[in-house]
């Protein structure tokens, strides 16, 4: 019964979108053809190509290593067990909305601020990872066996020093979460070139714009591979940490 609810309701709403006009699946099929005839690698594009993945990668690695910087204060506090409940309360609603407003309005933000390029991209990228990061930072803290935080509440220490006695208790998950962190970002800077925040998203979007589809599917390619390579390694890596 409910799959038949879903179908009927899947027809309406393919009816209002317009989906059911035969004429329109002919001409996205004619524009699909056209598409696809025009993708082939440039060779002569590949120097260029590399050197936006770079740049891609920088803004993904500047995002991740900052924002995980300013997660590990944010996180500390926002934990409940180390500081008092207010506090916590206060400054998990600031990380939480760093993490609620998209990455690409972040970037929108700071191309305004600090003009099209790369630097807009890191700092968005920054701010969003932070958010982030500090979410699954606490979480983490959190599901500290009681235990512990009996022992280091017995101490009587500052919530500086619990906050780094429990940082060492979890840093294997810690560095985990910054791979996964870093693997996301990565996709993400390439998309944030869409609204000018630098990386190779932007050079894609540009020969996008001038119709030029064998140069844009080059940049795609080298991106695509790119990020498969990062994923194995930290694939790798996370599984040996």
């Amino acid at each position: 019964m409910v799959v038949w609810v879903l179908i009927l309701i899947a027809l309406i709403l393919a009816y209002f979108l317009g989906l059911v006009d035969l004429d329109s699946w002919l001409k996205a099929s004619r524009n699909l053809a056209t598409f696809v005839s025009e993708l082939y690698i440039r060779f002569d594009l590949l120097p260029d190509a590399l050197h936006a993945v770079g740049e891609t990668f920088i803004i993904a690695l500047f995002g991740t290593v900052v924002g995980a910087l300013i997660s590990y204060p944010l996180s500390a506090i926002s934990a409940q067990g180390i500081t008092s409940r207010w506090l916590s309360l206060t400054v998990r609603t600031i990380a939480n909305m760093l993490r609620t407003v998209p990455a690409i309005f972040w970037g929108i933000l700071f191309v305004v601020m600090f003009g099209p390029g790369n630097v807009a991209g890191a700092v968005a990228l920054a701010l969003y990872t932070a958010g982030y990061l500090s979410k699954f930072f606490y979480e983490t803290f959190e599901n500290v066996g009681k235990e512990h935080y009996e022992a280091l509440g017995s101490l009587a220490l500052p919530w500086m020093m619990m906050a780094k006695a429990l940082f060492k208790h979890t840093e294997k998950q810690m560095m985990s979460h910054i791979m996964f962190m870093f693997e996301y970002n990565l996709r993400t800077a390439s998309i944030l070139g869409i609204v000018g925040a630098g990386g190779i998203g932007y050079y894609i979007t540009q020969y996008v714009s001038i119709l030029n589809y064998a140069a844009a599917f080059t940049f795609f390619i080298v991106i695509l591979l790119f990020v498969f390579l990062v994923d194995g390694v930290s694939y790798i890596i996370r599984r040996r940490i």
